[in-house]
């Protein structure tokens, strides 16, 4: 059985879908390497309908703003 965590790692992998995300303005605020992060730990925690409070208390340094 495959989790949902990996099947989002893999496509992030093979498809890029990281650079899509972009700031609006033109400061960047994250590395490319903690944005990637985030925002699968964020698809992961909506997908699975786990919450993000829960899926950022169960990682390290993960915080919630």
């Amino acid at each position: 059985m495959t989790s949902l965590l990996d099947v989002l790692k893999e496509t992030e992998l093979r498809v890029g879908l990281t650079p899509h995300f972009m700031d609006p303005g033109t400061r960047v605020g994250l590395d490319e390497a903690t944005l990637q992060r985030r925002l699968l730990l964020c698809l992961f925690g909506l997908g699975t309908n786990t919450g993000l409070k829960r899926v950022c208390a169960t990682t390290p340094g993960g915080t919630v703003s």
